[in-house]
């Protein structure tokens, strides 16, 4: 994605982040990031090769609450290796927040 601001396209690449909470409850998202599966088995077993933080660019800085049916938006600069990570295995962005699993 490329933002175009006053008419002109920006150069650099970005990866939209988008987030909404649909339960009953509030929670705080308070990180983003990326974790990168080198193939299908590490994926599975839930074991990355790489796990990354990110701080985002956005004009609701984490950490943030998030109430039920609000969203959340930000992005992420696209950089050479977050597209070779997504062209050699699999790459999913992640949002750290504040609930437990019961």
């Amino acid at each position: 994605m490329q933002l175009i601001s006053g008419g002109k396209i920006s150069e650099e690449q970005y990866i939209a982040l988008d987030m909404s909470n649909n339960g009953e409850r509030p929670t705080t998202i308070t990180n983003v990031g990326f974790v990168y599966y080198r193939n299908r088995i590490k994926k599975l077993f839930k074991r990355p090769s790489k796990s990354m933080v990110l701080i985002p660019i956005t004009t609701n800085p984490l950490p943030y609450v998030l109430k039920p049916g609000e969203r959340w938006q930000g992005r992420a600069i696209q950089t050479p290796e977050l597209e070779q990570f997504a062209y050699k295995g699999y790459l999913m962005a992640c949002a750290y927040c504040s609930h437990k699993k019961r």
